[in-house]
């Protein structure tokens, strides 16, 4: 998330720094956070990391904008909820990622997503 924030402070686009982020990466894992809503995002993003695994993170409208309201950042206002989840596409089978719910604290998502993600084969 702060490389990712620190791009677009920067004036940088997602995708450029998407770009620069997976050339920053290679070699190693890493973590990026951003919505990726569409199919051809994340196509996108795996063009430059081809194994990456995407978290989809599901929960109801209502959760999330509490969600939204309760934290202070410089992304994503509330009043933004209700066309990013019409504009989501969820990850289809054939795109490697894991769903986790959000009904429970940070932390417990956390260890859930760390968990799923053990599980996941990493190379095809």
């Amino acid at each position: 998330m702060v490389f990712r924030s620190r791009m677009m402070i920067a004036g940088l686009g997602w995708r450029k720094s998407g770009r620069l982020w997976a050339g920053s990466a290679a070699g190693g894992p890493g973590v990026v956070a951003c919505s990726a809503l569409k199919r051809t995002y994340r196509d996108f993003l795996r063009s430059y990391a081809p194994d990456a695994v995407f978290v989809h993170l599901t929960g109801s409208a209502g959760t999330i904008s509490e969600r939204i309201n309760a934290r202070v950042h410089e992304y994503m206002p509330a009043t933004l909820l209700a066309s990013q989840l019409e504009t989501l596409e969820a990850p289809e089978a054939d795109e490697r990622h894991i769903t986790v719910a959000i009904n429970t604290s940070p932390e417990l998502i956390a260890d859930q997503v760390l968990k799923q993600l053990g599980r996941v084969q990493l190379t095809p």
